[in-house]
């Protein structure tokens, strides 16, 4: 495998890896898993991505009520 094809396949791995991230933080966000949302803010989730209808985790759990999880992601940097 050349240079050029390492590096795109690096970079694809890690746009995989962030995808299947958010896709564990919003499910998260959704089941009102409040140390879960926590460990993944920690560990450098992005709390303003946006799901494929573009809803935030911040919209999400809005939605659901879990207030406690609201002012996590607004503490963390969450944009309404």
């Amino acid at each position: 495998m050349c240079r050029g094809n390492v590096l795109l396949w690096i970079e694809s791995e890690s746009k995989v890896k962030a995808q299947l991230g958010q896709i564990t933080f919003f499910q998260s966000v959704e089941s009102g898993g409040f140390a879960e949302v926590k460990r993944l803010i920690d560990a450098g989730a992005d709390v303003n991505a946006q799901d494929k209808e573009g809803k935030t985790a911040l919209i999400w759990a809005s939605q659901e009520g879990y207030t406690e999880i609201v002012e996590l992601l607004k503490r963390a940097g969450a944009k309404e």
